[in-house]
């Protein structure tokens, strides 16, 4: 048996949610500059986020699957900080918590190549904020994120079956995977699925997607294309 992974959620007329203003301020700002602007939903915020690059879309992809992270925040607010003689305000693109790591405040970048003289005090700035916080300060570029390649593209289609069921209770359906992965311990996708009921497959795979984001199941999807195929296994049972 093999699994098409579409979602089978019904269709729903939606008008934009309450990030439009934000989308609108983000296509002003970018006025005659050639980049891509997102707007999608995140399942680990609830809500619906505006991304300003392709850069910040994989970031938001790779931070919204890495288990390791906890919680995290989209653009925090603004700090300012002396940077020589000069008062500067400066904000960063993220704020991650780990599950068992320091918490970093993040600046994506396409590219660090060529900065500006406005970027580099921006750089300097930040990482005094960074340090007065007490956090470290990761800048992250595309190139960073090409690493992550494999774990992103997989991740593309796990927020569509989160965002489907955004408004769906997806308890019970976690509750049946967890039993019975807790009693497989080691299974592929296609093994986990085979007792759940085919037109209830979306909310299913929504189900799936946030225990893996939230370290309740592990996977193999970081390294291996997303299918039946994929390798599933309990938090005590270790790497598979």
């Amino acid at each position: 048996m093999t699994h098409e992974f579409k979602s089978t959620a019904p269709q729903k007329r939606r008008r934009f949610g309450p990030g439009r203003s934000k989308l609108r301020s983000a296509i002003k700002a970018r006025g005659r500059r050639i980049h891509n602007l997102w707007y999608l939903y995140s399942p680990r915020l609830k809500r619906d986020v505006v991304l300003r690059s392709d850069a910040e879309f994989a970031h938001f992809c790779f931070v919204e699957a890495d288990p390791t992270v906890l919680r995290y925040e989209l653009e925090p607010p603004p700090v300012t900080v002396v940077v020589g003689d000069e008062a500067m305000r400066t904000q960063f693109d993220a704020f991650v918590e780990f599950r068992g790591a320091p918490p970093e405040l993040r600046e994506i970048k396409t590219s660090e190549d060529s900065l500006s003289g406005n970027e580099e005090r921006q750089r300097v700035a930040q990482q005094i904020a960074a340090a007065k916080a007490g956090f470290r300060y990761v800048r992250i570029t595309k190139a960073d994120l090409a690493a992550h390649a494999q774990l992103i593209r997989n991740w593309r289609c796990a927020i569509a079956f989160q965002a489907a069921c955004r408004e769906d209770l997806l308890t019970p359906f976690e509750d049946k995977l967890l039993t019975s992965a807790g009693t497989l311990r080691n299974c592929s996708l296609e093994e986990l699925l085979q007792d759940t009921e085919p037109g209830l497959r979306s909310k299913y795979l929504a189900a799936l997607f946030s225990l893996i984001q939230n370290a309740k199941l592990h996977s193999d999807i970081a390294a291996m294309p997303l299918s039946g195929a994929t390798r599933l296994w309990t938090p005590e049972v270790g790497h598979a």
